[in-house]
């Protein structure tokens, strides 16, 4: 519990000096060398995979070396396109939600809500939940398209201040924030259903990941 409060609170933090940065006078340099972190991080973990042999170890450290190589040696040109990383990982990440969930729309194995769901209660839906589930999966799709389009269209519009505390202060709080709307929904239109608690949704999906039981 007291890592994943401070895995938050460093994504957190993360976020709102992201913001100052991109935001403030002369912070372009900041902003840079920020935007610079999720990389590392995601290097450093590959890295020191228990998993990763040794050939892999070399490989994705020559690859560190050489990325980091270049980046000082374009560095001045780097700052110059900060805000466009950003917009590429804002707009990436969200466009890859988006692919997950509505790819799973034409699976033969079932949507992925679906497939989830299946997973908490124990392997089997009532028909009318599992057409819930798949709008459901509709839903998410079209929303995570919709945030999307959304940084694009602040990004162009050249309000930097609006769409910086879009990506970076808004976003995933939205994402929230339609979790809840769809729980309060779902009790809503099913108040007969068994709803899970958080928890009990965690505790069950890493039993059938530690199983081997997750759908394809």
């Amino acid at each position: 519990m007291k890592k994943t409060v401070l895995y938050g609170l460093l994504l957190v933090s993360y976020f709102v000096v992201a913001h100052i940065a991109l935001t403030a006078d002369g912070g372009a340099q900041w902003a840079a060398l920020i935007a610079i972190i999720p990389i590392a991080i995601w290097w450093l973990k590959a890295l020191f995979a228990r998993s990763a042999s040794s050939l892999r170890r070399c490989t994705i450290l020559l690859v560190g070396v050489a990325g980091g190589g270049l980046g000082w040696w374009y560095w001045s040109r780097w700052v110059g396109y900060a805000e466009w990383v950003y917009l590429l990982q804002s707009v990436g990440s969200m466009l890859l939600m988006a692919s997950v969930f509505g790819v799973s729309l034409t699976m033969k194995e079932g949507d992925w809500v679906t497939r989830l769901a299946t997973i908490i209660h124990d392997g089997s839906l009532p028909p009318e939940i599992a057409r819930y589930t798949r709008s459901v999966t509709v839903g998410w799709t079209l929303f995570f398209l919709l945030m999307a389009a959304t940084s694009m269209t602040l990004f162009a519009s050249g309000q930097r201040e609006w769409w910086s505390a879009f990506i970076n202060l808004l976003s995933w709080p939205l994402v929230a924030a339609a979790f809840l709307v769809e729980y309060g929904l779902r009790k809503l239109l099913h108040p007969n259903f068994e709803h899970v608690s958080f928890s009990t949704t965690i505790r069950r999906v890493t039993g059938a990941l530690g199983k081997g039981g997750v759908p394809k």
